[in-house]
């Protein structure tokens, strides 16, 4: 619902302002849609050669748990692709902070086929256990497999820091 309302309300604005801008701003003070709630949430729309990039930031998000609350969120999206009715940021950078995982700063690439629910998503710069990951998640309807790449690591400090992500609710 907020998709469609914010779809709306860009093209609104875009019809408005086409002839003498080339970007959007949006700003929200607070933001709630079932268990994620943003405080001083910011969007920007470029119009640029490749087609729309969005920039939001946010001062802070709630998430469901374990992630939690996370602070200083900026997402870039290089490419924002309008998908049935859906955004889809094929490909950008988020960085933020979160108390358990720190300061991260991500590099990640989407693709796949909707009408199949396939996907494939690339992952650069994760930040854990005191390593620098790069990973590969390949997912679709029925089960996902991910593949990821590290210099150096030790199994022991993963296993604690990434087990709240790990476990079935």
């Amino acid at each position: 619902m907020f998709t469609r309302f914010f779809f709306v309300l860009c093209c609104l604005l875009f019809s408005a302002t086409a002839h003498t801008s080339q970007n959007i701003k949006l700003s929200i003070g607070l933001w709630s849609f079932e268990d994620i709630q943003a405080n001083k949430l910011h969007f920007d729309i470029e119009f640029t050669a490749k087609g729309l990039a969005l920039t939001a930031q946010a001062d802070s998000v709630k998430l469901v748990a374990p992630i939690g609350k996370i602070t200083k969120l900026k997402l870039h999206c290089n490419e924002l692709i309008l998908l049935s009715e859906t955004f889809l940021c094929a490909a950008g950078t988020v960085s933020f902070r979160q108390r358990e995982l720190g300061q991260q700063r991500i590099s990640f690439k989407v693709s796949g086929q909707p009408e199949k629910a396939k996907y494939q998503v690339n992952v650069e710069g994760l930040k854990l256990a005191n390593a620098t990951f790069s990973a590969t998640a390949y997912i679709n309807k029925n089960n996902w497999r991910l593949r990821a790449n590290t210099p150096k690591l030790k199994i022991s400090e993963l296993l604690k820091t990434a087990s709240p992500y790990l476990q079935e609710q």
